[in-house]
């Protein structure tokens, strides 16, 4: 089974860049991220600094976890909790420069500019080479970006859907997609090819209040074989009153 790469590296990444005669490190990065899963996950964990200990992840079934903090490389690494103890305890007898780091089970690389994210995990069905467990998708989840009152989609399956809201029509590749404005009771509605043919995909019921935004996240069919994505939708309400909704921050509903 042919699994995408956890990230792709450009040929500008390949290239060092020499300042009298030494490599220049690539920029530190600072953002505030939630993690989320189809299914609860337990047992990861992060460095919010290089020099800080370990910060176990919390996931929840319905909602986005709290909001965490991270300051460094761009490639930001997710370790089992267990693989790290284990770590830990072989070294406290051995000289910290040469105590090997675990592998990590996930690594999340966050686009350029990216300073507010909602990381994604999905899980692979067998563990890499590398050690790597899960693909994680970073989502921006500025609310500057995403105004209330509209339902964006992300798809993170390997199937291209299109999506109905009432007479809106949304194309939904891989990835990102886009997002319209709804409010009120909506039926989410999803079609996608197969065999050369349109067929239902399924749908999703919810309700759109005019300080909520929504994002639907697709995950892959339950069934290896099935075409309708396991849909969750992540429902954000702004503490703002509708005058000052547009650069509102948002929490997470409860």
């Amino acid at each position: 089974m042919v699994i995408p790469l956890r990230y792709l590296i450009s040929l500008w990444a390949l290239i060092p860049v020499f300042v009298q005669g030494q490599a220049v490190p690539p920029p530190e990065v600072t953002v505030q991220f939630t993690v989320f899963s189809r299914k609860r996950l337990d047992g990861l964990c992060y460095l919010p600094t290089k020099l800080s200990q370990p910060v176990s992840l919390r996931f929840f079934t319905q909602n986005k976890s709290e909001r965490y903090w991270y300051t460094g490389s761009a490639d930001v690494a997710f370790y089992a909790a267990e693989d790290w103890a284990r770590y830990a305890q072989a070294g406290a007898a051995a000289a910290p420069r040469v105590k090997p780091l675990p592998l990590p089970v996930a690594v999340a690389v966050l686009p350029a500019g990216m300073r507010e994210a909602l990381l994604l995990f999905i899980p692979l069905p067998e563990t890499q080479p590398d050690g790597i467990k899960f693909l994680v998708l970073p989502v921006d989840d500025d609310p500057a970006r995403f105004p209330v009152g509209r339902i964006a989609v992300v798809n993170a399956t390997r199937r291209p859907y299109t999506g109905q809201v009432g007479r809106k029509v949304l194309d939904i590749p891989q990835g990102i997609g886009g997002n319209v404005a709804a409010t009120g009771p909506v039926d989410f509605r999803l079609a996608c090819l197969d065999g050369g043919q349109w067929v239902f995909a399924g749908h999703h019921f919810l309700n759109v209040g005019p300080q909520t935004r929504v994002r639907l996240v697709l995950f892959p069919p339950a069934a290896p074989t099935g075409l309708g994505p396991v849909i969750r939708a992540l429902v954000d309400e702004s503490n703002e009153k509708p005058a000052g909704l547009t650069a509102a921050r948002l929490v997470p509903s409860k």
